[in-house]
């Protein structure tokens, strides 16, 4: 292309089931090159594409190829009594060639059209489009990294030899399984059984939750397309422990092996749930697991096990949008309640 500016009048927004799958595949390759095989096999079921009837997930089409994607993962949600549809965006890209020139802001508006409310966990290169296109910000989501092994957080794993990372993991580990034994019980109360159709039932009730509130909804086909579909299903397991129970993700084909919190059915008793994260972590570092992820949006809950289990804490922004002036006044308004199951987080 040279220094030749595109001309967005010669791009056109469509949904990828117009167009050949191999144009799609191609753009995998150039943009997410060590997820492309993944993302090749698992896109129609991660953009849950029946929801919207095909008509998305979107891409820019440009003289027979692709050189923009805008993934969404459509589900509901329910503020004050009132229910609505969402989407999360997921692998939200634009080929270099193309970018700085407009097409993020103009995906992101053909993306507006689809869903009452718009939702996307932003990065730093895409909050400046996300400004740009009129969409709120939001820092309520705290994602807890409970560490087994410290220096195998992402943060320290990329710097750090792992001959030496070995050595101060070692070093840490006395310290950390007094405190997480100080606050679990015995792991005979911890019950670990894989998932089945029948384990979902406990998940279904939704939380009464203050005016103003908004969270999702995760009904029979929510729970089933997120958890039985899943290609990670078989790496599923649910917990309990007296009236808590928990959905759990073993990533123990990922470098370094670590475990996903990604659901529990309620999360309002706060030593009850320290007391569940501390019996899994125990179990983890004996399994050799690196460290635990758990995200809420509920601050005093954070604090509460940032204080006592001295989890790593991200606090990673997400974006929305509404077109309709009065639900968006709304969610600037609202808080928030979102888990880890409510996001694009867990990796295939």
């Amino acid at each position: 292309m040279g220094n030749k500016k595109p001309e967005l009048s010669d791009i056109s927004i469509v949904s990828v089931h117009s167009v050949d799958t191999s144009l799609l595949l191609d753009f995998f390759d150039a943009m997410f090159p060590k997820r492309a095989k993944t993302l090749g096999q698992l896109w129609k079921w991660m953009n849950r594409t029946s929801f919207y009837e095909n008509r998305a997930p979107l891409v820019a089409l440009h003289e027979d190829r692709i050189v923009g994607y805008f993934g969404m993962m459509p589900f509901s949600i329910v503020l004050n009594g009132e229910r609505y549809v969402a989407t999360w965006s997921v692998d939200y890209s634009v080929l270099p060639e193309f970018q700085r020139h407009g097409l993020g802001v103009v995906l992101l508006k053909k993306w507006m059209e689809l869903p009452d409310v718009q939702l996307g966990f932003a990065n730093k290169r895409a909050i400046g489009a996300c400004r740009k296109a009129g969409l709120g910000e939001c820092y309520a989501s705290r994602l807890h990294y409970f560490l087994l092994k410290p220096l195998d957080h992402p943060r320290f794993a990329r710097s750090i030899p792992e001959v030496p990372r070995a050595i101060l993991n070692a070093l840490s580990r006395p310290f950390l399984s007094i405190n997480y034994r100080r606050y679990a019980s015995s792991l005979d109360g911890l019950h670990q059984a894989h998932l089945r159709k029948e384990s979902l039932d406990k998940f279904l009730t939704q939380s009464i939750l203050p005016s103003g509130t908004v969270e999702p909804v995760r009904d029979s086909d929510f729970l089933s397309w997120r958890l039985l579909d899943s290609p990670g299903r078989e790496k599923y397991r649910v917990l309990s422990q007296d009236n808590l129970a928990a959905v759990i993700k073993l990533c123990d084909e990922q470098s370094p092996a670590y475990i996903d919190l990604l659901l529990l059915n309620e999360d309002s008793d706060y030593p009850q749930i320290r007391r569940i994260i501390s019996n899994l972590a125990v179990w983890s570092m004996r399994e050799g697991y690196s460290y635990v992820r758990y995200l809420t949006t509920k601050s005093a809950l954070s604090d509460h096990l940032s204080r006592s289990l001295f989890s790593l804490v991200r606090r990673p922004p997400f974006v929305f949008y509404a077109q309709n002036p009065a639900i968006m006044q709304k969610l600037r308004d609202a808080s928030w309640h979102w888990q880890l199951i409510d996001s694009d987080f867990e990796v295939f």
